[in-house]
């Protein structure tokens, strides 16, 4: 099924209106200015891990305290 088409001016004036409606059919709605695409709205992706939120899960990589000073002999301009 082709997308939905709407101007910026049209999509503005009922933006909840379309995205209840992208929610409940998971169909897409192209979004024009001057007859030009400026945005695709559509449904979330889902992946294998769930959520579009849940492709960022374990992607963090933790490498301690970032926020004190290092210690002198640590710089290499001091060196």
């Amino acid at each position: 099924m082709k997308p939905k088409t709407v101007s910026v001016s049209e999509f503005k004036a009922k933006a909840l209106e379309f995205f209840e409606n992208v929610r409940k059919s998971r169909q897409q709605i192209q979004v024009t200015k001057r007859g030009k695409l400026i945005a695709v709205v559509g449904p979330p992706v889902e992946t294998k891990r769930g959520s579009v939120a849940g492709r960022l899960a374990h992607t963090v990589v933790f490498e301690g305290d970032i926020v004190s000073p290092l210690e002198d002999d640590l710089w290499e301009a001091n060196r």
